[in-house]
């Protein structure tokens, strides 16, 4: 195999010949199951550092093309040979609240399978959550099914989903593998992506007063504790911007997933009530939960609210993920792709040594510019 190297460029050299040897096995014209030369035979060979060998070697390995065996030599790893992702999710995907964490491990796999620099496969292990609340974990089926198929299966990285990884650690299991962690709580330190709570504040405010809307109420579900306040803080402060009144907040008590389309249809019953006594009714209502929203929708269709007539409904939404309302609401969305990609790019780093971002990556909600009033 003769190597050309450019000198002129400030590409590395391990990772031109990491190209040089992903294109031809790619093309095929280094078939699977082909032993490659020792690093040492190659470096000699290409006249570079053995080490700029080994890093291109160990990159490879990590997206699965290669396997480097002990004592027998490097070989082209077959293309349906792919290596494994473990995909860790916390709650249980056949609940029916699950419906991002399902479309997100969809998009993950989809995305995955589309990589053409890797080949990676997704696994999926839900359910996760019940480790931290089980004394006797190892016990538990998602531990068993994981720590086997550890050992039998190569795995070269996990993708960790989960709303709070205070509740979710499995550094205890020795897994020395390059990981990647979602989480919807902005805070948390050790999340690589989470989701931007102040651009959905922002966004779902702006938006409202285009459309002159200037009393606005927020009903949030967001766990102050944990979340912290940055959705209001986008709020508040775009609605001073735009020379709007304060919004006025209400906080829904933080209960299971599964029981906020419950307390919000109690709660906003009780605002009805209240604005009806006062004589005070706002003319925009916004939701920071899709589930919880319908709750709300029933609550206003119980009252006879005339939406959107009488007031605009924003609901904090995911793409691609539509519930029943009842009658129309504008949908502030967080793109599922997009953080899918995020995801599996910094995972990528990780596995290949590159550097990644010292903070979360925070994830905007989408334009509402080209939401039309309903």
């Amino acid at each position: 195999m003769k190597l050309e190297l450019n000198v002129q460029t400030a590409e590395p050299v391990s990772a031109q010949i990491e190209r040089f040897l992903k294109n031809r096995i790619l093309n095929g014209e280094l078939a699977p199951a082909t032993r490659l030369p020792p690093t040492s035979e190659l470096a000699r060979q290409w006249h570079v550092d053995s080490t700029a060998v080994c890093l291109a070697m160990t990159r490879l390995t990590q997206e699965g093309l290669i396997d480097r065996i002990p004592r027998r030599g490097t070989f082209v790893r077959l293309p349906t040979d792919k290596v494994m992702i473990g995909i860790l999710v916390g709650s249980n995907l056949t609940a029916e609240v699950s419906h991002y964490p399902r479309a997100l491990v969809e998009y993950l796999r989809v995305e995955l399978a589309q990589r053409k620099d890797c080949r990676w496969t997704g696994r999926i292990y839900d359910s996760m959550y019940e480790t931290s609340l089980y004394p006797q974990y190892q016990e538990l089926p998602v531990y068993q099914n994981l720590t086997r198929d550890l050992k039998n299966y190569c795995f070269k990285g996990t993708i960790q989903l989960h709303g709070s990884l205070h509740d979710f650690d499995i550094t205890s299991w020795d897994i020395q593998l390059p990981t990647v962690r979602l989480a919807t709580v902005v805070t948390e330190a050790r999340a690589d992506v989470t989701l931007d709570f102040f651009s959905f504040g922002q966004e779902s405010v702006r938006y409202l007063a285009s459309r002159q809307r200037r009393k606005i109420v927020y009903l949030r579900t967001l766990d102050t504790a944990v979340d912290g306040d940055m959705d209001l803080e986008g709020i508040q402060a775009t609605a001073q911007r735009m020379g709007l009144p304060g919004v006025e907040t209400h906080f829904l008590e933080h209960v299971s997933h599964a029981q906020f389309e419950e307390i919000a249809h109690q709660k906003t019953r009780r605002l009805i009530d209240q604005w009806a006594a006062q004589k005070s009714w706002p003319d925009a209502l916004i939701i920071s939960d899709d589930l919880a929203a319908r709750g709300a929708a029933f609550a206003l269709h119980e009252k006879s609210v005339r939406i959107p007539d009488k007031m605009l409904v924003v609901v904090m939404a995911n793409q691609g993920i539509n519930h029943y309302y009842g009658f129309p609401v504008i949908r502030c969305e967080f793109p599922i792709k997009t953080v899918a990609q995020s995801l599996i790019d910094i995972l990528w780093k990780k596995m290949v040594g590159k550097a990644v971002p010292n903070h979360p990556v925070k994830i905007p909600v989408l334009s509402m510019d080209s939401k039309e009033e309903p």
